[in-house]
């Protein structure tokens, strides 16, 4: 399980690193206009701990699959949690409220 804090900072050097610009992400006025109410983080942003197990699993054939429920907080933490065993599978993302903004599996490109 790792944490990690996502700051207005982080979203906005990411979207400079991703040229990700979508309002959605770096303008407030705009956001809060939107059906989300607020600005929210870059999808990747919020599964960089999911992208670093799957590159733990080593140099092979390697899926992600990911549904997202809900925005994640900017200025506010998220907790992703890998399923322990021998291998990462499935992972999920939450907020600081408990609430899953993230799930998914992570696979080797031999498994089904």
């Amino acid at each position: 399980m790792a944490d990690h804090w996502i700051s207005r900072e982080l979203v906005d050097e990411y979207a400079i690193l991703s040229h990700d610009f979508n309002p959605l992400h770096t303008d407030a006025a705009h956001a809060e206009a939107s059906a989300f109410g607020r600005l929210i983080p870059h999808g990747f942003l919020i599964l960089g701990d999911a992208f670093s197990a799957l590159a733990q699993l080593g140099p092979t054939q390697r899926t992600l699959s990911v549904d997202f429920h809900a925005p994640g907080p900017i200025d506010g933490l998220i907790t992703t949690r890998i399923e322990d065993g021998e291998r990462p599978s499935s992972f999920q993302v939450l907020d600081a409220d408990g609430v899953v903004v993230a799930d998914g599996r992570l696979t080797l490109g031999s498994e089904t």
